[in-house]
């Protein structure tokens, strides 16, 4: 805009200068007179719309340029301002959600290993802690029970609680998708569960199964 205004003075002055060459007044009968005897100054006329013609399409490309500068420069603002609320999730020792555009900045890549490396160390510490206090359960066993026996089921019923780990399994194979399912811990199964020891406690009685005496449950110590 402000180039075409300067344009069209620059133009101005080059005809009121050939006014004064001629002697004319300022009028449009000048203007006629002195066109009329240099035809060249129609194309002095046409400047500002050469100049309007050449530098629109270079204003249309540059204000795009600066709309897409400041679309970047909003972009990075806002991943700026994700990677700072991360990183305040991190320092409050909460265990925020990674996010797809932190990878694309040296920072959240950064933000990403130490958020890795802190949850390595928490899982090392929740282990630890898990393994300390197993300890400590089996050294109370190992204080309170001296005799052999009584004290290797201790042990070993400690451990079972401890680990979780199934004492029994009960499955109902009629629904294979259930075949996998331990039901030994289910309410609604006791009594199947007890008829099922029976059975096995009259083979080994009847068969002398000394194998399956160890899977029998003593349900004296239950």
């Amino acid at each position: 805009m402000v180039v075409t205004v300067i344009s069209i003075l620059v133009v101005l002055l080059i005809l009121f200068s050939f006014i004064m060459d001629s002697g004319l007044s300022i009028s449009f009968q000048s203007l006629v007179r002195i066109h009329a005897a240099h035809p060249s100054l129609f194309l002095v006329d046409l400047i500002p719309v050469f100049i309007t013609a050449l530098l629109h399409p270079m204003h249309h490309i540059m204000n795009r340029a600066i709309r897409e500068y400041e679309e970047r420069v909003l972009e990075s603002r806002q991943l700026a301002q994700r990677n700072t609320e991360y990183a305040e999730q991190l320092s409050e020792g909460e265990n925020p959600e990674p996010y797809e555009e932190m990878m694309t900045t040296d920072l959240g890549k950064a933000l990403r290993l130490i958020h890795l490396n802190i949850k390595a160390d928490r899982r090392q510490e929740r282990e630890q802690s898990w393994v300390t206090e197993g300890k400590d359960m089996i050294s109370r066993v190992l204080r309170e029970y001296q005799e052999m026996e009584e004290l290797s089921y201790q042990v070993l019923k400690t451990l079972n609680g401890y680990i979780k780990s199934t004492a029994e399994f009960t499955a109902e194979i009629k629904n294979i998708r259930e075949e996998m399912k331990n039901l030994a811990s289910l309410p609604e199964y006791k009594n199947a569960l007890i008829e099922h020891r029976g059975y096995l406690d009259r083979w080994i009685e009847e068969s002398g199964d000394t194998e399956a005496k160890t899977l029998a449950v003593d349900t004296a110590r239950e």
